[in-house]
């Protein structure tokens, strides 16, 4: 049978978890506000070179928004959204260009070749 000792080593870890988890965010938060005083802005981009994780952090940021918005389970809170809104976190990236709509429309456009002449759309990473 399980002690009472055994309870809070468990609740202990989950404590210790939750503010490793915290303080990561917080550290993610000062690069984030590093990258703004740098380019005058927080739209990082998900594959940023110079910080991956701090682009893909920046996207993880809108998409826990997008849940708590909408009702579900999210890691984002009211706490966080102030410290984010107080840095000028952007919530929604702006449209993309109509350079970048053109091509779009144009991969789209080869998928769907592609989907017609083989059934699927498992493109291979160095299909050409």
């Amino acid at each position: 049978p399980a002690s009472s000792h055994d309870s809070s080593e468990g609740s202990s870890t989950k404590r210790t978890e939750m503010n490793d988890r915290s303080q990561q965010w917080k550290h993610r938060c000062e690069e984030l506000k590093a990258f703004k005083a740098l380019t005058g802005h927080c739209r990082v981009p998900v594959k940023y070179v110079k910080n991956k994780p701090l682009g893909h952090w920046v996207s993880n940021q809108r998409a826990q928004y997008r849940l708590m918005t909408g009702g579900k389970q999210s890691s984002m809170t009211v706490e966080r959204i102030e410290l984010l809104n107080g840095i000028g976190f952007e919530w929604q990236v702006p449209p993309h260009s109509p350079r970048d709509e053109e091509a779009w429309q144009k991969r789209y456009k080869e998928l769907e070749a592609f989907k017609t002449k083989t059934g699927h759309c498992k493109v291979p990473k160095r299909f050409r």
